[in-house]
């Protein structure tokens, strides 16, 4: 097996896609005025970026029916420039804009996932459809939270749960919210891309988290999540659903860019309106696979990427998660696992024998070292650190990552208790469970060390990270 190949496969799109160009008649009087290129030039910066993406991936219906009475763009620099508009029009706008807009109730008739660590889906519940309700409530009503997506209808799902639950203090926010849903909403793919064009932030301001997994970072977001302007979600799983839909061939990066971008951008509106500046987005590990595309959606965007050395973190992971060689197909096919490691996916595809658990934990741990190393080729805004620091120095190296974001330390009277706890207590991951799901042996590490240096030769398990936070540097 050329592991090279396999683990390197799942970069080989970084470049950006090639524009493509909306299938309309040239009759059509919408694109006949040039209004892609009217969105590329008057909208500068972020919204700029998803808005040209979005157009890219609707249909000429749907982009004219949420758009055509959008205003003419001012070029940038030109905000004082008269809208030369009839006054009735600039009158009607909103009121049309908003009615030509969907978003519809479901009513839960059955919870039916069938592991809270399955992938989040639209199959997770049985529905009724309900009542029409404006779209707006997902971004104004706190107890709204975007739950999943539903590709095969093209709609966003957001879960309403009770106002006494408190989602951002769950170990993984995605079975909180799976636990806890009273109602769906059902938002079109068209006015989610609408509805996340109309929220203006500070891309600076958004923090994405990605790790490893297993390696304290489940500790930092409820660090995160002590001061009073940063919100931390911990595991929103809808980005993971999209490197399902990325890695399958389901969707392209043009359209999946544009789903990232709107995930993140009405996740941090709705939580900027209960008075949160900073929004986090702690992702399972898996994420680093559409990191290309988080960053081409948000180049300014914090970074942070916590990594652990690759021996005690398949242990860990292991003891936790593990599965016997015999079962891991049936995790990886059935439910679609295969498809959250692009090499993964390839390995199944190119060989006849089945991949063993030592391969997976392989594949899994060089992917995403690998994903963090080309952020920092791309000299993106990150910053990393290791468990092992971490763990012995949290009071030096937490410090360096907030001042990354430009974030300060929380209260020391709401921060020693989250230093002093197990982050994932109570779930299958915490450190006191009593039965290992896999214990490794000592032979099991050696095979995977060497498939890790089998696999890029420029790793080992022990390999630090430029960029690496050291306690002893933190602390001067």
């Amino acid at each position: 097996m050329d592991g090279n190949v396999h683990i390197r496969a799942k970069g080989s799109d970084r470049s950006p896609p090639a524009p493509a160009r909306l299938a309309a008649p040239a009759s059509d009087p919408y694109l006949r005025h040039g209004i892609l290129l009217h969105i590329l030039i008057y909208r500068g910066g972020e919204p700029a970026r998803a808005a040209v993406i979005a157009a890219r991936v609707l249909s000429p219906t749907e982009h004219r029916v949420t758009d055509d009475l959008e205003p003419p763009r001012r070029f940038a620099g030109h905000d004082d420039a008269p809208d030369v508009r009839p006054k009735h029009a600039r009158d009607i706008e909103p009121l049309a804009r908003r009615s030509r807009m969907q978003a519809y109730e479901l009513t839960i008739d059955a919870k039916v996932k069938p592991t809270p660590f399955t992938i989040v889906s639209a199959d997770d519940f049985h529905v009724q459809i309900g009542r029409s309700i404006d779209p707006h409530v997902v971004l104004e009503q706190p107890t709204v939270s975007l739950y999943c997506l539903d590709h095969a209808k093209a709609r966003a799902l957001f879960v309403d749960t009770p106002p006494a639950v408190d989602l951002l203090q769950a170990p993984f926010y995605f079975i909180a919210q799976y636990e806890a849903a009273q109602r769906l909403i059902a938002v079109p793919y068209a006015t989610l891309h609408v509805l996340a064009r109309e929220v203006q932030l500070d891309p600076q301001h958004i923090i994405l988290f990605y790790s490893t997994g297993r390696c304290g970072s489940t500790l930092v977001s409820h660090v995160l999540n002590q001061i009073p302007t940063v919100v931390s979600f911990s595991e929103p799983d809808v980005f993971t659903q999209l490197v399902q839909l990325r890695t399958a061939g389901q969707s392209n990066a043009a359209e999946v860019t544009a789903l990232l971008y709107a995930s993140l951008m009405i996740m941090a509106a709705n939580a900027r309106q209960r008075g949160f500046q900073y929004w986090a987005f702690k992702f399972r590990s898996y994420v680093l696979s559409v990191s290309d595309l988080l960053y081409q959606a948000v180049p300014a965007a914090k970074l942070l990427f916590l990594y652990r050395n690759a021996l005690t973190w398949a242990r860990s992971f292991s003891r936790a998660f593990g599965s016997a060689d015999a079962e891991l197909e049936d995790r990886l096919v059935k439910d679609g696992f295969r498809y959250l490691i692009p090499s993964v996916d390839i390995y199944l595809r190119t060989h006849t024998q089945t991949i063993t658990w030592l391969e997976y934990l392989a594949h899994m741990w060089v992917s995403t070292m690998q994903d963090s190393r080309w952020l920092q080729q791309q000299d993106a805004a990150l910053a990393c650190a290791r468990f092992e620091d971490l763990h012995v120095a949290p009071q030096a190296v937490i410090p360096a990552l907030l001042a990354h974001c430009g974030l300060p330390m929380p209260d020391p009277a709401r921060l020693a208790p989250v230093l002093a706890e197990d982050s994932q207590a109570g779930t299958v991951g915490a450190q006191d469970r009593a039965a290992p799901v896999r214990r490794l042996t000592d032979a099991e590490l050696a095979e995977l060390d060497r498939l890790i240096r089998q696999y890029d030769p420029t790793l080992a398990p022990d390999t630090i990270l430029a960029r690496t936070v050291h306690p002893e540097y933190a602390t001067k």
